[in-house]
């Protein structure tokens, strides 16, 4: 999601959380894979050699029908730095 501006909710469950950003690796995957996803990302940044990042991972949770199912998409962001 993207916000510009002031947000109010009338829902108490939804929160805005801002964080510092920065460069991330990304990649694609589904709930069921999660785990493996990540594994394979922290694999791929120990052989090239990147050095991992300080500020927040992220896992974008891709929700189409207002359900969560283990074929639910997902977008992981591994933190870097440059």
């Amino acid at each position: 999601m993207t916000f510009n501006g002031n947000i109010e909710s009338c829902d108490e469950r939804i929160n805005l959380k801002v964080f510092e950003g920065g460069d991330y690796i990304t990649s694609k995957t589904i709930k069921k894979n999660l785990p493996k996803a990540w594994k394979e990302m922290l694999r791929w940044r120990d052989i090239t050699k990147t050095k991992g990042g300080n500020h927040q991972w992220v896992e974008e949770w891709i929700i189409n029908d207002g359900s969560i199912s283990i074929k639910t998409e997902m977008k992981i962001y591994l933190p870097v730095q440059k």
